[in-house]
């Protein structure tokens, strides 16, 4: 395949754009070793962006796992068992513990 001067096209891998050039950067390719897709009019294509069914996309971004703490997790009940340890121990004393926080 032969790069037309004054298009843009982007390499697909995997079914992602790969990388975008033009005929400076690649004047000419094996159509058969990898599939280009001419993306002159598509500006907002970018390297990563899905490519599927004639048409680019972003990815999804990555699902994360639930984030939500129960209450035993929590930071202020861990600082909360912290403060009872140490009065239990006679580290602190209850004057040290902030009066908010309620200690177990």
């Amino acid at each position: 395949m032969i790069a037309e001067e004054g298009k843009k096209y982007a390499q697909i891998i995997d079914g992602k754009c790969h990388w975008i050039f033009t005929a400076a950067e690649l004047p000419e390719w094996n159509g058969d070793a990898f599939q280009v897709v001419e993306i002159t009019d598509k500006s907002d294509v970018k390297c990563g962006d899905v490519y599927a069914a004639g048409s680019f996309a972003r990815p999804a971004l990555p699902v994360q796992p639930e984030t939500a703490q129960s209450p035993e997790a929590s930071p202020l009940k861990l600082v909360a068992q912290l403060y009872g340890t140490l009065l239990r121990k006679g580290v602190l004393a209850a004057e040290d513990v902030p009066a908010k926080l309620v200690v177990e």
